[in-house]
């Protein structure tokens, strides 16, 4: 089921029973699920050894349609240590996200 079906369901209970807490809360959720959004994440370790992990993300998911969204993000790395010289790393992705199915 997709966020619109479940939306409408979910209407259709609140139209039943207006103040039910589940249907009231279903509904919030299937929008948030069906929702665009942009997510920015950050990272940063260093151990007793001198090791150090950095990290920075971003994603975003953009709705297209009731069962289709346009996915892309980048991260990337940075890795040193006392043993080494730093170590960079950058990864990017993009694509299409189907959720459900049709009919």
């Amino acid at each position: 089921m997709g966020s619109a079906e479940a939306r409408q369901d979910y209407q259709q209970a609140l139209a039943a029973v207006p103040n039910d807490y589940d249907a009231r809360t279903g509904l919030a959720e299937a929008y948030k699920s069906g929702a665009s959004d942009i997510t920015l994440k950050g990272y940063d370790f260093l151990d007793t050894t001198g090791f150090r992990r950095d990290s920075v993300e971003l994603d975003t998911r953009i709705h297209l349609a009731d069962h289709a969204y346009f996915l892309a993000g980048v991260a990337g790395w940075r890795f040193t240590s006392t043993g080494f010289s730093g170590l960079n790393r950058l990864d990017e992705h993009a694509g299409l996200e189907s959720t459900g199915t049709a009919g």
